[in-house]
């Protein structure tokens, strides 16, 4: 005859165990997913606070900020993407946005607790809404600027990699979340 305490676990069941610990490809998916999207942070924030965009001829920079370019006389040339919302607006608030997003991400992955797959949407979800503003923060400034055929920087398209990065990321860790949700019990 078993003892009471095994007999108690053998009827409890499934309230006695513990979760299932993740395998270690959705580990490494989610690592990766966090990784990427640490990266695409940096590259859109390194992009939007540099903001010179356009190489206009006459060794022009042309950019998000007003700049003034280094030479004998201080003619400022303006910052482009004065109609509608300003670009480097909407580069900040995608970048905001996605380290916010990333930092669920992190927190998702670092606790792990019940919690932690709610985080996890969140954060992706923040990662693909910064596509949002910085694909929007793009095409502002693109737009007037194509009809003067100036050629973009290394920056604008860092941005654009950025921008897209930002969506597949996000799209790539609810991919992610919606393939490892948990299974109800069968009986």
């Amino acid at each position: 005859m078993a003892s009471l305490p095994l007999q108690a676990r053998r009827l409890l069941g499934r309230q006695t165990r513990r979760q299932q610990r993740p395998s270690f490809l959705e580990s490494w998916v989610r690592a990766l997913v966090t990784l990427c999207s640490a990266l695409t942070v940096v590259l859109s924030s390194v992009s939007v606070c540099d903001g010179r965009w356009v190489f206009l001829r006459g060794q022009r920079l042309l950019g998000l900020w007003p700049a003034c370019p280094a030479g004998p006389g201080p003619l400022c040339v303006p910052g482009a993407g004065s109609a509608g919302p300003p670009p480097a607006l909407l580069g900040s608030l995608a970048v905001a946005v996605a380290i916010l997003g990333l930092a669920l991400l992190m927190a998702a992955q670092v606790c792990g607790e019940a919690r932690a797959r709610g985080r996890w949407a969140l954060g992706c979800g923040l990662v693909l809404s910064a596509s949002v503003p910085s694909a929007a923060g793009l095409l502002v400034f693109a737009a007037p600027v194509l009809e003067a055929r100036a050629r973009f920087t290394l920056t604008f398209w860092c941005q654009v990699t950025a921008s897209s990065l930002f969506l597949l990321n996000g799209l790539s860790g609810l991919y992610v979340h919606r393939l490892t949700r948990p299974r109800p019990a069968t009986r």
